[in-house]
């Protein structure tokens, strides 16, 4: 078998790389998925172009009461990956009782910025869910939660953390919310 040439690096090329910089200068907060951080449990990091770590944190609560999304109308949050935008949108068209409303006025360990995650947050919370539950107190085990995901007037997602799918749903249906918040 013919392998191809790999181009051979020294020390320094990988010292002088903004990347290793960050390394070297002691930047990086060495967290994980599955630690516990800033009230929840970290669910997703990444690193921006600066180099400045960034995370997910999911809420450490026991099961809340399943709510309804929220009263018809649209809001106009339909991002499949900022559930931030979508509860703000949510919070704007109708702030009375409801899933959204629950996990905006939480202050949950002390932190007053939880929303509801969108599609794609979901899916990243599902994916590291193993290392999640090791070091939540409160398990995440119901089968389908909110996103903040809308779909029309009457319809939003819900993900189902049984087939890691997300699901048309009405909003007067009641399901479990989950708060989450950034960093």
């Amino acid at each position: 078998m013919i392998y191809p040439k790999v181009k051979k690096r020294n020390v320094n090329q990988f010292l002088n790389n903004p990347a290793a910089n960050i390394v070297k200068e002691g930047l990086l907060q060495g967290l994980r998925i599955g630690e516990r951080y800033n009230g929840g449990v970290i669910f997703h990091l990444w690193l921006d172009s600066e180099g400045k770590q960034h995370g997910l944190i999911v809420e450490d609560v026991a099961l809340r009461t399943a709510q309804l999304l929220s009263p018809d109308g649209s809001s106009n949050g339909t991002s499949f990956i900022d559930g931030k935008a979508n509860t703000n949108s949510f919070i704007l068209l109708n702030n009375t009782a409801s899933a959204i409303k629950t996990i905006n006025d939480s202050t949950e360990s002390g932190y007053d910025d939880w929303y509801l995650p969108s599609v794609q947050e979901m899916l990243t919370l599902y994916t590291n869910l193993y290392e999640v539950n090791k070091t939540l107190t409160n398990k995440i085990t119901a089968a389908a939660y909110w996103t903040s995901t809308e779909i029309s007037a009457t319809t939003a997602y819900n993900f189902n953390m049984l087939t890691s799918s997300a699901v048309s749903t009405t909003k007067s249906t009641t399901l479990n919310p989950i708060g989450i918040r950034s960093f």
